[in-house]
């Protein structure tokens, strides 16, 4: 029997994370560049509980994108998230990107990731099929495994090469059919099982991450984010909810012990929050009006209930990324987020960073919130620039600076670079 393609399995100890990520011709980001979480030698010998030791190379738990607006930051983000996206995508909808427009259009665009599940080392590319500008599908994917120092082909759609992790080949395929929409470890769950938890290992990254689809990033809590965070504080178990499958296996008192501590360290006096959800089928047999009574009690008074949509949207979002954190811990997932500054406060994420790495979760973000740099080491910073050109790179620091500096009074006095070019003359009147 196949494995439930969103099963939430039992926490173990087995490391998923991203090594590196190449990308070129995506997007704004038009030359090859590469994002490599690899650690510093400082943080390996001061800091190791910072970082995953896999073998006998470290890396960051953290990884923190940094630089002026229109840098390129979000799209290196959106990179893994579309990645993730075609990895998991089922359908024949392939989502609609770009390369960089400032390129000559013939030239090539691919992403690459290297990357640990279950404790095992994995290459993916993909090299995209376009019209034009328009990335419309897949050209050629490649996904190779590394024994001791040598890399083997699992899968290469060029060559016509599908196998599962033990080598073997996997009969059936015909390669002129597979529609270049979907990846061939989509195409796999039909015919073996070896590829199920990685196909569910990146559809949770796109699950979790606030940037959804490749055009948009999502700033505030969504309706399907209130249905999931109802569902969990309600008494009855509705199969037919949204996501139920996702969060079937949550503990939902597993998951209350671990939100309203951390409520209060963040000084919201929240103490309590119950839902009531009821569901009616409506004349379309596969749609349902959902009603939410979504309640938070307060310290303040055990008599007055406010109701969740009432909540500012910092308390609120507060709630979705602590389930986010969460849900990440059980299924061993990475957190990938646009701009956490603008969602939490900056005095807040800091204890998000040591959440993450105290629960052993990747966490890659970016932001601009330069107070944040105060908590952070040389390897985890990474600095988002764009020339004239429209050429985007990613200054790694870690070789010039060890370990740990004040990075925020560097960054402000504009010693580290990728901060925003303003002109020495402005008009400040409006005319």
């Amino acid at each position: 029997m196949a494995t439930r393609p969103y099963k939430i399995k039992k926490r173990d100890d087995k490391m998923n994370f991203i090594k590196k990520i190449t990308i070129k011709n995506f997007f704004s980001i038009k030359n090859e560049i590469e994002l490599n979480l690899e650690a510093s030698e400082y943080t390996k010998e001061q800091h190791p509980y910072r970082l995953f030791k896999y073998k006998d190379e470290y890396f960051n738990k953290l990884g923190v994108l940094y630089g002026a607006n229109a840098s390129g930051k979000t799209t290196i983000l959106k990179a893994l998230v579309f990645v993730s996206h075609i990895i998991s995508n089922k359908s024949e909808i392939f989502p609609r990107s770009y390369k960089n427009i400032y390129n000559n259009s013939n030239k090539l665009s691919f992403i690459e990731i290297n990357f640990i599940f279950e404790d095992k080392e994995y290459f993916y590319r993909i090299n995209f099929l376009t019209q034009k500008h328009t990335i419309i599908g897949i050209r050629d994917e490649i996904l190779k495994i590394k024994y001791e120092n040598n890399f083997i082909t699992l899968i290469d759609r060029k060559k016509e090469i599908f196998k599962d992790l033990k080598e073997k080949n996997i009969d059936g395929i015909l390669f002129d059919e597979v529609s270049n929409k979907k990846s061939l470890l989509v195409e796999s769950l039909t015919r073996v099982k070896d590829y199920h938890e990685m196909v569910i290992f990146f559809n949770n990254i796109l699950f979790l991450s606030n940037i959804k689809g490749t055009h948009k990033v999502n700033m505030n809590i969504r309706t399907e984010d209130e249905i999931i965070l109802a569902s969990l504080f309600s008494q009855k178990e509705n199969n037919l909810l949204p996501f139920s499958e996702r969060i079937s296996e949550i503990d939902k008192k597993e998951f209350t012990n671990f939100i309203f501590p951390l409520l209060q360290v963040f000084g919201l006096d929240i103490k309590i929050a119950k839902s009531d959800i009821d569901i009616k089928k409506t004349d379309n047999k596969d749609e349902f009006n959902i009603e939410i009574e979504f309640l938070i009690t307060h310290s303040v008074s055990n008599n007055k209930k406010l109701d969740f949509n009432l909540e500012s949207n910092g308390t609120k979002m507060l709630f979705k990324i602590l389930f986010d954190i969460f849900y990440a811990y059980k299924t061993n997932s990475i957190l990938i987020i646009d701009e956490l500054d603008s969602i939490l406060h900056p005095m807040i994420v800091p204890v998000i960073n040591l959440l993450a790495i105290k629960n052993n979760i990747q966490l890659i973000y970016s932001t601009h919130n330069i107070n944040n740099m105060k908590y952070l080491y040389s390897d985890e910073i990474f600095l988002i620039e764009k020339d004239k050109k429209h050429i985007t790179d990613i200054k790694d620091i870690k070789n010039s600076y060890e370990g740990y500096e004040n990075f925020e009074i560097l960054y402000e006095e504009n010693l580290l670079g990728a901060t925003p070019e303003l002109g020495d003359k402005i008009d400040w009147e409006i005319k």
